[in-house]
């Protein structure tokens, strides 16, 4: 049976929050690193994931729909073949690990580092649910006629204020 290692992922515009959990402990002081959000810290997790993840099989990360901000990232995690699962912000707002008592509580407190932490925990929790439909990014294509539908609606409402 694979060995699997759980990631939470944090995302905001400039950085990234990264957990992980081993589905046993949690390792407060030495399961997060904080990188910038761009191939520098893509780097830095690359390094990171292959120390702390020499004695796993698989590895598992999860993070939360955060639009624009996680596209390059979610671009990176492919590229280096990593599954990966997007998760809805109303689902991990509402997620409430369970822990034992003496583990410190992450329900009551907000922070992105405790955050990725929450993430890695529900990434473990739902790790079946998640391997059997992975995420994956949409084809450029997608992309393109996206930002081709962005730009139709600048237009029209260009014509529409000036009468053009």
């Amino acid at each position: 049976m694979d060995k699997e290692l759980y990631f939470g992922v944090d995302v905001s515009k400039k950085t990234l929050d990264l957990a992980y959990y081993d589905g046993e402990t949690i390792d407060w002081k030495n399961a997060h690193i904080k990188v910038s959000n761009d191939d520098a810290g893509f780097k830095k997790i690359g390094s990171w994931v292959a120390k702390v993840g020499k004695d796993f099989d698989t590895f598992l990360f999860c993070l939360e729909y955060t639009g624009l901000y996680n596209q390059n990232f979610r671009l990176w995690l492919e590229s280096k073949e990593y599954i990966y699962s997007m998760v809805e912000p109303r689902k991990m707002h509402r997620f409430e690990p369970d822990l034992d008592d003496d583990q410190r509580s992450l329900d009551r407190i907000k922070t992105d580092e405790l955050d990725a932490f929450r993430i890695a925990i529900y990434c473990e929790q739902n790790h079946k649910k998640i391997l059997r439909n992975p995420s994956k990014l949409p084809s450029p294509v997608y992309f393109k006629l996206k930002r081709l539908l962005a730009e139709r609606k600048v237009n029209h409402q260009y014509s529409v204020r000036w009468g053009k």
